[in-house]
């Protein structure tokens, strides 16, 4: 009984196009990028078994890698700030981008103590919150983060706009001397 193998087929074609490349004098070193048919893994861009791989008969980026902007190499992913880069889409994670070949937060956020994750800066009492140093960037230094939003210390009021958390003026009594607490 006779069928068609479509596989064996596939297989078979891929390597004649190899062999039929070896004899034509290439040297392989025109590899295949991301996302293109391979036949071996050393066929493709990036470090072989290291970043790219392939898989299916088509060149892709290993676990922990992802491709460049280009497809021309398989890029490690990078979580925490600080971490070399050549291209945003490296650092992972909310708020990050690449800057001057580096992982940092992207304006307006910054890091938490453990330089994972960037969280937003607050522009007003009553925005969210996860960390103090989120309020205390723009509302100053009179400024928490209660229970996720940020407020006033105590002692202390929102601004007209809400923008800042300034000291309360508490007047004098009995001829005291005026004091802000």
């Amino acid at each position: 009984m006779n069928h068609f193998d479509f596989k064996t087929l596939t297989n078979n074609l891929i390597l004649l196009l190899s062999f039929v490349k070896l004899l034509l004098g290439s040297d392989f070193t025109d590899r295949e990028l991301i996302g293109f048919p391979c036949t071996f893994t050393e066929d493709c861009v990036g470090i072989p078994d290291v970043s790219s791989e392939c898989s299916d008969w088509i060149c892709s980026c290993k676990s922990g890698y992802i491709p460049s902007t280009h497809l021309d190499a398989c890029l490690e992913l990078q979580s925490d700030i600080g971490k070399e880069c050549l291209e945003d889409q490296q650092c992972s994670g909310k708020l990050k981008t690449c800057i001057n070949g580096s992982c940092d937060c992207v304006d307006g956020a910054i890091p938490n103590p453990a330089n994972k994750d960037c969280y937003i800066t607050a522009d007003r009492v009553g925005d969210d919150c996860e960390m103090v140093a989120q309020c205390t960037v723009n509302l100053g230094p009179n400024s928490e983060c209660s229970r996720g939003i940020c407020m006033c210390s105590i002692n202390s009021l929102p601004s007209k706009d809400g923008s800042r958390c300034v000291l309360e003026y508490v007047p004098a009594v009995n001829n005291d001397s005026c004091s802000i607490s």
